[in-house]
């Protein structure tokens, strides 16, 4: 029988999936080992300051919280006037 089955072909993508779910958590592993190393050559402080967490310690006149002020390459991420 020339034609495969749909059993077959089920078998096939069953196995396929299975390698991919394998070399999926491989790189997955690998990415995890990559941003420890990193984050551990970082300063606490550099990873702060990026995220615009670090404020002035006033909480009267922290600006921390303003979207726009330490953070504006996440004002669009912060900005919910278009949903």
């Amino acid at each position: 029988m020339v034609d495969k089955t749909v059993l077959d072909i089920y078998k096939e993508m069953v196995e396929k999936t299975k390698q991919l779910h394998l070399e999926l958590m491989v790189l997955s592993s690998k990415m995890s080992c990559i941003v420890d190393r990193i984050d551990a050559e970082l300063p606490d402080k550099a990873v702060a300051e990026s995220l615009g967490l670090v404020g002035s310690g006033d909480l009267s006149n922290d600006q921390s919280s303003n979207s726009e002020s330490s953070a504006p390459h996440l004002k669009n991420v912060l900005d919910t006037d278009h949903l």
